[in-house]
């Protein structure tokens, strides 16, 4: 099997590849994320649940919105993921905040886009969270791959 290949199935895999630094990815003139050359999305594979709140919905990204921005500039950028996956299933890991156990591994869960990332695309004419539901709801990550 050839390595492009199989970079091909490690990206498409429900797994995806863990990032080390922000050098392993390349951001585009658009914003969007190349890594090895490949078109990709990025998410935290690490979740952490507080008992006293209920669960946050995490997000993946598409391009190089505020969020990634700011997670940049404070250098927690080697908590990502990259993957091509378009079905919007992810294996995370769930955590406890305070000690940081893992209380679930490799579980399986749907993820949906950052508003952020959106917005800063301006996708299909995305330009505000409050109004916009529409078009988040009907995100699709396979027709956004084939652009």
């Amino acid at each position: 099997m050839d390595d492009a290949l199989i970079l091909r199935k490690k990206l498409n895999s429900s797994v995806g590849i863990e990032l080390k630094n922000i050098g392993e990815v390349a951001i585009t003139e658009e914003g969007y994320f190349l890594y090895k050359g490949q078109r990709v999305l990025l998410y935290i594979r690490d979740h952490y649940y507080n008992p006293n709140y209920p669960e946050r919905e995490y997000k993946y990204h598409i391009c190089n919105c505020d969020t990634i921005q700011e997670t940049i500039k404070n250098d927690r950028f080697n908590r990502y993921v990259v993957s091509t996956r378009t079905d919007g299933l992810f294996k995370i890991n769930v955590r406890h905040f305070l000690t940081r156990k893992i209380i679930k591994d490799n579980k399986v869960t749907q993820l949906h886009v950052c508003k952020n990332c959106l917005l800063k695309l301006q996708y299909h004419g995305y330009s505000n969270h409050r109004t916009a539901h529409s078009i988040y709801d009907g995100f699709d990550l396979a027709t956004f791959f084939l652009v």
